[in-house]
């Protein structure tokens, strides 16, 4: 699945435009793997990214940090049922599916 239009820029445009022309601690490539997981697992949580207008080094880490982690843990045990219970929330308790996603990494369901 395609990264959206908002999201799939070049590097430099990401960074000026999402990172406030700062430059991020992650790579490029682990931006693309990060939304790429999270636009295939919970686009409502990119949805909400481009709604809220945050932008900077600490909500972009904080995305990307998130994807990354989806990325690594969707092929554990328990992960398919965590994931759907988390994408039940509200959009605006977005932070607390991290927290379930990473329940799920650690086995629990």
């Amino acid at each position: 699945m395609p990264i959206r239009p908002a999201f799939s820029i070049p590097w430099d445009d990401f960074v000026a435009h999402w990172c406030l022309g700062a430059q991020p601690a992650f790579a490029e490539a682990e931006a693309v793997s990060a939304l790429t997981a999270i636009e295939r697992l919970l686009p409502d949580y990119l949805d909400q990214m481009e709604r809220s207008g945050q932008r900077g080094l600490l909500p972009m880490g904080a995305m990307v940090n998130f994807g990354l982690m989806l990325s690594r843990t969707e092929s554990l045990p328990g992960f398919p049922e965590v994931l759907q219970r988390a994408d039940a929330l509200a959009p605006t308790e977005l932070p607390s599916k991290r927290t379930a996603a990473e329940a799920g990494a650690a086995g629990a369901s």
